[in-house]
């Protein structure tokens, strides 16, 4: 559960995270990224939010949240580099600022950390909607 770092700039997170993460296997597996948050109002963490749809055959859709903490400092050389660390919401990921309409296109899942991680995310989208 390391970083992943490029030496290069990267202007659209959210294109970099399409191209990166979407998938066709062998096995005819496909994995899509139906949709992209990337949340930069904390200035100590750039965080992405992906609705990320698995597709294996003969299998129902499952569509669960990858959480990706971004890293857009340069190099120790001074050059441009982007880095990310990816996690499933099944690790239980200490990010809750997902929006609801990502939340929304999730599927039905039993997995006890990605129950507790979306019900806080839940819990920050109630308290910082308007009344």
């Amino acid at each position: 559960m390391g970083w992943t770092y490029i030496q290069n700039r990267v202007s659209d997170i959210k294109e970099f995270f399409s191209r990166e993460f979407n998938s066709d296997n062998f096995q005819g597996t496909k994995a899509i990224v139906l949709d992209c948050f990337v949340d930069e109002s904390n200035h100590q963490d750039l965080v992405a939010y992906m609705a990320y749809e698995i597709l294996k055959p003969g299998e129902p859709k499952k569509v669960t949240a990858i959480v990706c903490l971004v890293d857009t400092r340069p190099d120790e050389h001074g050059n441009p580099s982007f880095g990310y660390k990816d996690m499933d919401e099944t690790m239980g990921p200490y990010y809750y600022t997902c929006p609801k309409s990502i939340l929304d296109k999730l599927t039905p899942t039993e997995n006890k950390n990605a129950l507790e991680w979306r019900k806080k995310c839940m819990a920050v989208i109630e308290k910082t909607r308007p009344v």
